[in-house]
């Protein structure tokens, strides 16, 4: 069984994903709320398969956890999910190698139906 993770600031986005994700994957799908310290201490135990990460965190700390991924050359795929569509950020989002593609909040069965195909997770 596959391992998501959701990091949203906005609890009820943040539920909705991590409900959706759950109705359709046969997956263990695990939602943080994150703060500087809680991502800091993330990427050093880091065991997902798959990571599903807010554009828009206070503070850029959305970018801090990918550079901070990077840097330790951590390679897990990552989305970038986000209401807003900057071309800026989407742009800067993919030049990480690990990053797949940005979903536009709410995520849909579609999104996750693509998700399952390209990364062989189970549809329930």
């Amino acid at each position: 069984m596959n391992n998501i993770l959701v990091i949203d600031d906005n609890e009820i986005d943040g539920m909705i994903t991590e409900k959706m994700l759950e109705s359709y994957l046969d997956a263990n799908v695990s939602r943080i709320s994150p703060t500087k310290i809680s991502l800091d201490k993330l990427t050093n135990h880091l065991i997902t398969d798959l990571i599903i990460i807010e554009a828009n965190l206070p503070l850029n700390l959305a970018w801090s956890f990918l550079e901070d991924l990077e840097r330790k050359g951590t390679m897990i795929p990552t989305y970038i999910i986000s209401c807003l569509h900057f071309k800026a950020d989407i742009d800067r989002a993919l030049k990480f190698q690990f990053v797949c593609g940005f979903i536009t909040k709410p995520i849909l069965k579609k999104d996750i139906e693509k998700l399952a195909l390209n990364y062989g997770l189970n549809i329930v």
